[in-house]
């Protein structure tokens, strides 16, 4: 923040506020106390000139062996620039005073209760100096598939999960469904203004941070929620990937990870030729959902494969098969219906 003195310059010190770096999609409360500012004006301002270079926006990306092709064209490519606009106006009837000493309590979930440690990996597809700034990029070595799911966890599990950037550039992660609280950043320790709740973590190059997390508001055997990098083209280039929340409350109570689900062709117009291999157990039907989570139909299995399913009588879009026995759940896998 910079505030304007009455005379309408620029007063030589800042409002008191520490600087804070945010990725895109991140997001940030902000908490102000402008009782002595009456009749003046403040703004909030973009300091993309202190940026470090290997984050988007800052006034250069990459080195001299690898630069982002135009990137210098982008005239707030590390600017400084007015972002908001504040002019404070005499106090209302009921005005607030004071800042409160203490805000909402938090409690991050306890270390010893994690019963599963994950590593997601973020490395160039192809390596080479410029593929190591551009990409396109991966997690775990594979970039997004629509017919995989990536990750396979259960209601109310405790989880520890370890970002590793192997890039040379920073990644916006961005997790759906949950929200989790950063454990250590390179094994050091979290900056007080990351110690709450987030769902976007900003991961520089060459950096591993840790984070703790509870899956513990939904589930569903054939609706994935996604994690991904929030920079556009990271993600439309395939960094990004699947998980899914299984209930073992419910009758179904397991997804056989040893089966392998092959749809083809995908897309597909009228007919779905559906390939299962390493089946422990009788397939006997097929659950089709759509992309609300809505089972639309389900079709009866011949347990012989591949065999070929009639989907004509559905409408374009996006839908999820899974192959079912009784009290037991497949794999889900996608297909697009395209006329």
């Amino acid at each position: 923040f910079h505030q304007i003195g009455t005379d309408g310059g620029l007063l030589e010190q800042p409002v008191a506020l520490t600087r804070l770096l945010l990725a895109p999609g991140e997001r940030a409360e902000l908490l102000l106390d402008l009782n002595a500012l009456q009749g003046q004006t403040v703004f909030l301002k973009s300091y993309a000139s202190e940026m470090p270079n290997d984050i988007y926006g800052a006034a250069q990306v990459g080195t001299g062996m690898a630069q982002i092709p135009d990137y210098a064209t982008n005239p707030l490519n590390g600017a400084d620039f007015d972002i908001l606009q504040i002019d404070v106006t005499a106090a209302t009837g009921n005005p607030i005073t004071t800042v409160p000493t203490s805000l909402v309590s938090l409690t991050p979930w306890n270390i010893s209760d994690v019963v599963e440690n994950r590593t997601l990996t973020f490395a160039p597809e192809t390596m080479g100096p410029e593929e190591m700034v551009m990409g396109p990029f991966t997690i775990n070595g594979a970039v997004f598939d629509m017919g995989a799911v990536n990750v396979t966890t259960y209601l109310n599990n405790v989880e520890k999960w370890t970002l590793t950037n192997n890039t040379f550039i920073a990644h916006s992660i961005h997790i759906h469904d949950i929200q989790f609280y950063l454990l250590d950043i390179n094994g050091g320790p979290v900056p007080a203004n990351q110690q709450g709740k987030k769902d976007v973590v900003l991961v520089m190059p060459q950096q591993s941070v840790s984070f703790i997390t509870k899956f513990e508001t939904f589930a569903n055997p054939t609706v994935p929620y996604m994690y991904h990098c929030h920079m556009l083209h990271h993600e439309d280039d395939g960094m990004m990937g699947s998980f899914l929340v299984l209930d073992t409350t419910t009758s179904i109570v397991d997804v056989e990870s040893a089966v392998r689900v092959k749809l083809y062709p995908n897309p597909t117009d009228s007919k779905l030729t559906v390939e299962l291999t390493d089946v422990p157990k009788g397939v006997q039907w097929f659950t089709v959902t759509d992309a609300q989570g809505k089972v639309v139909t389900r079709m009866p299995s011949t347990n012989s494969f591949p065999q070929q399913l009639d989907v004509s009588h559905l409408p374009d879009g996006l839908y999820v098969l899974q192959p079912m026995a009784c009290y037991q759940a497949f794999q889900p896998t996608r297909f697009i219906i395209q006329r």
